[in-house]
């Protein structure tokens, strides 16, 4: 299995009159993120996202080139039929739904009481997603899950946070089972985890077959393995609809869905 692989893919350009001004923006979120005081405390982070929840769609998923199609190239490879997928930071439920296609049930959880009341919106009937209002540092969920996913949300706390919300996914993640994130490249500010530390972190803290690569201008897509017991052979996890080429380096808070209280 190979421990590191970074893909480079080619960079979406932009058409039109709206290209030179959404391309601003993008790089402006990219290199504000995580810096403003929105991410000086918990309090105040839930407090912005829930006034932001109504317009995050338009100002993130819309007007940020590729973001969209980032997140959809990662769940397409991630997801297997019959999989249970649990999505930290969730915020509008971008991830979750790009799940559903392949996964048995997907469950999202957000600090943001906002952005969950959005996600719970776009909810059909009957379709097998669920949301819950909860700390990624103190996951309200009593559950296993083949794939655990976040985009985005790991920048808006300080790094030594990061590793204990990564380590709290991973205690949820079956043996064999893939954790995956959405994120930028730190040469757009250091607030940004480098490929390196990207990986060295994850093996830190059990997991294996770490894959790193870009997606388009500013996207870095990492996913890792955990691994499974001693003595059963590891599956090498090929994410199909990337090339490979290789290179260096809407419940309350606390309260669980029943389906997934075990």
């Amino acid at each position: 299995m190979r421990r590191h692989r970074v893909i480079r893919t080619r960079a979406g350009a932009g058409r039109g009159v709206w290209a030179g001004p959404m391309r601003h923006w993008k790089n402006a979120v990219m290199r504000n993120a995580g810096r403003n005081v929105v991410c000086s405390s918990r309090g105040l982070t839930r407090w912005f996202y829930n006034l932001m929840g109504r317009f995050y769609d338009l100002l993130y998923h819309r007007l940020i080139r590729g973001y969209v199609e980032s997140a959809d190239i990662l769940m397409t490879d991630l997801v297997r039929p019959g999989d249970r997928v649990l999505d930290v930071g969730c915020g509008t439920g971008l991830l979750s739904y790009l799940g559903l296609p392949h996964a048995r049930e997907v469950v999202g959880v957000d600090l943001s009481i906002g952005m969950v009341q959005e996600a719970q919106k776009k909810k059909s009937p009957g379709q097998p997603v669920h949301f819950v209002n909860g700390d990624a540092l103190n996951l309200p969920l009593k559950a296993e899950f083949d794939c655990c996913v976040s985009a985005f949300m790991l920048v808006m706390v300080p790094r030594e946070m990061r590793w204990r919300i990564i380590r709290e996914m991973g205690a949820m993640l079956k043996p064999g089972g893939r954790m995956a994130f959405l994120t930028s490249r730190p040469d757009l500010g250091d607030q940004w985890m480098s490929p390196e530390e990207w990986r060295l972190g994850l093996e830190e803290v059990g997991l294996t077959g770490v894959q790193i690569w870009e997606e388009g201008d500013v996207f870095l897509n990492v996913v890792a393995v955990k691994p499974l017991p001693v003595g059963q052979p590891e599956e090498t996890l090929v994410l199909q609809s990337i090339p490979a080429i290789e290179g260096e380096a809407a419940a309350p808070l606390g309260e669980v869905a029943p389906v997934f209280a075990q």
